[in-house]
């Protein structure tokens, strides 16, 4: 249907669809665009079915608990454009503050189905399984947030990108297809469906209870698609044919900055990879297909397989060990998550590394990971390391709180990675410390240069 690849179609029922309805609505939940939607197209393809329309919701809860001012101002600016582009299909779009029961009670009644994205965090299955308790009609979820779903690629955790990659590369092409889009025959631009106005974010907030302390970051990135396409072509035109080379370099970087993004569905990774091919066989291509495809889905396989994604017991049996023998080590020095937060450390570096993550939401991924090696060793425990990574990650990072959040966190521990030679407090997991920062990047340029890079 709509030239969407079967392996991405998930019924949580034994039809798509009921006799009898209004319209077919898409719960716009993780996949926040119009463009390239495999969702919105699916759900444009059960409207043409049945001779109906097509409405879509965006629901926001009254009291969030993962998204701050930050995350919300993002995700809220993408909005007018995604109504926009909606609207010029015939295509309604309501947002609505309210719990996810109330919206999905409301609006199913007459409907001939629902339509959703895939969740992977336990928090947003979550979120499904209580929209599932009240929906009044079939229920279909559409993974397009990932090039090849999860369960088409692997039936298990995989334990590296050595062993998934094989895997993806063999088989990816194949879901590389463009969604087909068409104007529906009818419009449901006049039904009396109200939703609020998104054109002032602002005003939005104010009815939604959310951590205020973390600042939006408006004018270093701007929610949205078209942001977002801004950004790609950006880096294809100015900085691909460095990424080999520089992707490394915090002082020369040349890259995307399409994580915050991918993370909130805003691009289409399909499409991504799509503009990526064209290049291809570069090896910067390359590089980035590796990205963008092996280490990005192999964190949606970890979330999607692993029992407790978000702590140690889920790290290979290596890495539990060697914390384990090393957990009453000597530290170096010794922080507290405040002391931490408030960049009070005795590590320039460190400090600077908080300091933009918590001003501008982005940090280049070398320091991002020299940033969370220092917290495993700076804290007295590697529980309490992890919690205040995870912790300090989704809160001031525009991406935090996705898949690759937890990957990358685990990362820091063991996950996906080998055993090297064994160290104090580190034990036999991959050291990084502030003397092989300074051979590897010219420490002095980056502390003076624009924070936003």
């Amino acid at each position: 249907m709509k030239n969407i690849h079967p392996d991405r179609v998930h019924l949580l029922g034994e039809s798509s669809c009921r006799d009898q309805g209004q319209y077919v609505l898409y719960w716009m939940s993780l996949s926040f665009r119009a463009h390239w939607n495999y969702a919105l197209e699916y759900a444009v393809g059960l409207a043409e079915a049945t001779d109906s329309k097509v409405v879509v919701l965006v629901s926001l809860e009254p009291q969030q608990t993962h998204l701050n001012a930050r995350h919300l101002t993002f995700l809220l600016e993408s909005l007018p454009e995604i109504e926009q582009a909606l609207a010029d299909r015939g295509i309604k779009c309501i947002t609505r503050v309210a719990p996810i029961e109330k919206n999905i009670e409301a609006l199913t009644a007459d409907a001939f189905a629902i339509v959703t994205d895939c969740p992977y965090l336990d928090e947003d299955r979550d979120w499904l399984e209580r929209a599932l308790n009240v929906a009044q009609c079939p229920v279909t979820q559409i993974e397009g947030n990932i090039i090849v779903p999860v369960e088409a690629v692997s039936s298990h955790q995989e334990y590296a990108a050595r062993t998934l990659r094989p895997k993806i590369t063999e088989c990816y092409t194949d879901y590389l297809e463009k969604p087909t889009s068409s104007m529906l025959p009818k419009s449901s631009l006049n039904m009396s469906l109200k939703g609020e106005d998104t054109s002032a974010p602002g005003n939005l907030l104010q009815q939604i209870e959310f951590e205020q302390s973390v600042a939006p970051v408006t004018e270093y990135y701007t929610g949205g698609f078209s942001a977002a396409k801004s950004r790609l072509d950006h880096f294809l035109h100015n900085d691909l044919e460095a990424y080999e080379d520089q992707r490394q370099s915090p002082t020369q970087p040349a890259v995307t900055q399409l994580s915050m993004y991918l993370s909130m569905g805003m691009i289409a990774p399909a499409y991504v990879l799509k503009r990526i091919e064209a290049y291809l066989p570069s090896e910067n291509a390359a590089a980035l297909r590796e990205e963008l495809l092996v280490r990005r889905e192999l964190a949606c396989n970890f979330v999607y397989y692993a029992d407790h994604y978000d702590r140690l017991s889920a790290l290979p049996d290596w890495a539990q060990q060697t914390l384990d023998e090393h957990e009453r080590d000597q530290r170096p020095h010794r922080y507290t998550r405040s002391e931490l937060e408030a960049g009070a450390t005795h590590d320039d570096a460190w400090n600077a590394c908080m300091n933009r993550m918590k001003e501008y939401g982005y940090l280049h991924n070398h320091m991002r990971m020299y940033w969370g090696k220092q917290i495993l060793i700076w804290c007295n425990t590697p529980d309490y390391a992890h919690q205040t990574l995870l912790y300090l990650n989704n809160k001031y990072f525009l991406d935090g709180n996705d898949p690759n959040s937890y990957a990358n966190a685990l990362w820091v521990f063991g996950l996906h990675d080998r055993a090297w030679k064994e160290r104090k407090v580190f034990g036999k997991v991959r050291p990084m410390n502030h003397n092989g920062l300074q051979r590897k990047i010219d420490l002095e340029t980056w502390l003076q240069m624009d924070p936003a890079q």
